[in-house]
């Protein structure tokens, strides 16, 4: 029995060629999720922890500017302090 099938993607923020199995290609596309490199995602979730720690533990700054969150809030969704 082989592994997972491999193919290479394009990072869609950095355009970096990446080795990833094609079932986790094809979730992500039906999700309408990036396809993203290991450096571009962990950039992305420590920006968003760090966004949300700020938010939540009130140590932002006044000119702290939650309007990525807001973006990615659905209209259903509560806007909580926004």
């Amino acid at each position: 029995m082989g592994g997972p099938e491999m193919i290479k993607v394009a990072c869609e923020n950095c355009g970096a060629n990446i080795d990833l199995d094609a079932l986790s290609v094809a979730t992500k596309k039906k999700l309408n999720k990036r396809v993203e490199c290991a450096i571009c995602r962990n950039a992305r979730v420590a920006k968003d922890m760090d966004m949300l720690t700020q938010m939540f533990t009130g140590i932002y700054e006044e000119e702290t500017d939650f309007s990525e969150l807001r973006k990615k809030l659905k209209p259903s969704e509560p806007a909580g302090i926004f």
